[in-house]
């Protein structure tokens, strides 16, 4: 039977090559929505743009698929993510494909993908461990949400507040530490991929969280732009990624440390300043440890 070929209409613009069907795939089971993810990443590598090409894709053609990440080295898909493209080959292909087969894309999400993997065969590239404790115990994965609703207090009010870009260095830091304090730094590391179901629904709780606490603290116009550009998606750890690229930028690091340098060096007390020599003393001492922050090393004692 041939499989449903998208129309004009469908095919997206030459910058991004994927039809409407591939689209939704992405963003809502993979959490995809700026296309920039690893599944897109490996997709586009692969030349699979149209649902037609997709659902071609046996086992071994998932199996073999790869990216290309920041650092200019080649990575497999996560076992996880490759289980999860082997359940949607299997549901794209449970109903006959025709003039429906776009709206039922449309409707695709991450609850029926994993319904039809657990009714896959396990291949032989698969770990029979994993299989058994990540794709049939629903237990499991209550019970690890569960927990981390349970055992910590999370607390949006603890993280930093970004309101102001030149202090991105100290933002990160405290970011970072209450992040580990509060089980979530897995959110802030762009490179992190669960392997099974139960920690895939684990870490989709963890970016529900971050996502809401990311909304409150983020305060610069730069990083609300950020914010807006994931705040349909909710993806908390691709927006994180953002924040890094963007205000770790070479161009944007020196940058905020001239400024810094010159509002350093600028600081001096007023003819008309009315607080104590102790209160001047320890805005100073804020200046310096920003510009520290900044540089990345401690600044000479002459």
């Amino acid at each position: 039977m041939e499989i449903f070929s998208p129309s004009r209409r469908e095919t997206a613009a030459p910058s991004d090559p994927f039809d409407t069907s591939i689209k939704h795939l992405l963003e809502k089971v993979f959490k995809e929505n700026n296309h920039d993810g690893p599944v897109a990443l490996a997709f586009k590598e692969a030349e699979i743009t149209s649902i037609t090409k997709f659902l071609s894709l046996d086992k071994d053609d998932i199996n073999e698929l790869e990216f290309t990440n920041s650092e200019g080295s080649a990575k497999k898909l996560s076992l996880m993510t490759r289980k999860k493209l082997k359940g949607a080959v299997a549901w794209g292909k449970a109903e006959p494909s025709g003039p429906m087969t776009r709206v039922r894309w449309a409707s695709v999400n991450t609850e029926d993908i994993l319904a039809a993997i657990t009714q896959e065969q396990p291949s032989n590239e698969d770990d029979f461990c994993s299989v058994q404790s990540g794709l049939t115990s629903t237990a499991s994965q209550i019970n690890l949400v569960d927990a981390f609703k349970k055992s910590i207090k999370k607390d949006s009010k603890a993280f930093p507040d970004l309101t102001n870009d030149h202090k991105w260095e100290t933002f990160k830091q405290k970011l970072h530490v209450e992040a580990r304090v509060q089980g979530l730094e897995s959110v802030l590391d762009p490179d992190f991929m669960s392997e099974d179901v139960a920690n895939q629904c684990l870490f989709e709780e963890q970016t529900k969280f971050m996502a809401s606490v990311f909304e409150k603290i983020l305060q610069t116009t730069k990083s609300k732009v950020l914010l807006c550009k994931q705040k349909m998606s909710g993806n908390a750890q691709q927006l994180c990624a953002d924040l890094v690229k963007v205000d770790e930028d070479p161009v944007t690091k020196e940058m905020t440390r001239k400024e810094l340098k010159d509002k350093l060096e600028a600081h001096t007390i007023p003819a008309n300043w009315s607080k104590s020599l102790e209160s001047w003393i320890l805005s100073w001492e804020h200046k310096v440890q920003d510009l520290e922050d900044a540089l990345g090393t401690a600044l000479p004692d002459s």
